[in-house]
């Protein structure tokens, strides 16, 4: 009797309606990375086979073969940072640059759902940045928005105000 109760608990958790935030695609405006400046930007990552990178730096979406200077790169729900020392904390990169636990998987729900983790990046252009995943779906949900969050640490822009 019990085991029938946690199959049908089962059942009905996987037909209820799923609760997830997602983000909407839109017009990214680029903004050159300044001190403490907050950005947020929706990645298209639908597409299984292709690669989209982002330079953190100039706030750019690059499209190969013209993708020299990023700082993510991002393919349905992989996540890369290059492998030169660009992940300083927490370690959560694999050797070959991949983040690993960005997310949790809700096995009820058959959802990603980020895992809450600001990761601190070292740009291209030696800045330093606090990086956030806020979501991994468009409305529906349909997998593939991945939706960062990246913030310039505020103490770069004040040492180089004394100089």
């Amino acid at each position: 009797m019990v085991f029938v109760a946690f199959l049908a608990l089962l059942l009905a958790q996987s037909l209820a309606p799923k609760r997830v935030e997602t983000f909407t695609l839109g017009a990214h405006t680029p903004r050159p990375l300044a001190a403490g400046r907050t950005d947020t930007v929706t990645l298209d990552v639908r597409d299984s086979e292709r690669w989209h990178y982002l330079d953190l730096d100039r706030g750019l979406l690059l499209a190969p073969p013209d993708s020299h200077g990023w700082d993510l790169a991002a393919r349905r729900f992989q996540l890369r940072v290059p492998v030169t020392p660009a992940l300083t904390a927490p370690s959560v990169a694999d050797a070959t640059g991949n983040l690993t636990r960005w997310y949790r998987y809700d096995f009820l729900a058959h959802l990603l759902r980020p895992a809450g983790h600001p990761y601190q990046l070292r740009t291209d252009g030696g800045h330093t940045v606090t990086l956030e995943v806020l979501g991994y779906y468009c409305p529906g949900p349909t997998a593939g928005c991945l939706t960062v969050r990246y913030t310039a640490d505020p103490a770069e822009g004040r040492s180089s105000e004394g100089q």
